[in-house]
């Protein structure tokens, strides 16, 4: 499955995909999904895949969404209604 058939299978019909500034391997989309593209690793290439979304707890229980992004050397949490 390539890229392109894949955010096919797994959008709506309005989710819109955009890159996320300074992740290059990474799309988010209007509704806060997160894909991972393919790239390379030590031992072979990574498949396309849909990120799972982490619940944190803040102060008076605010709920926030968080994803870890990995970009070879560095790896970061990032709040997903930040990155949409």
């Amino acid at each position: 499955m390539n890229e392109l058939e894949f955010i096919n299978s797994v959008s709506s019909k309005d989710e819109q995909w955009k890159h996320i500034v300074g992740w290059e391997n990474y799309l988010v989309s209007n509704y806060g999904n997160i894909i991972a593209l393919p790239r390379k690793l030590k031992r072979g290439i990574s498949k396309i895949r849909l990120l799972k979304q982490t619940k944190n707890v803040q102060k008076h229980n605010h709920i926030v969404l968080f994803v870890r992004l990995y970009d070879g050397t560095r790896s970061k949490n990032l709040l997903v209604h930040r990155l949409v």
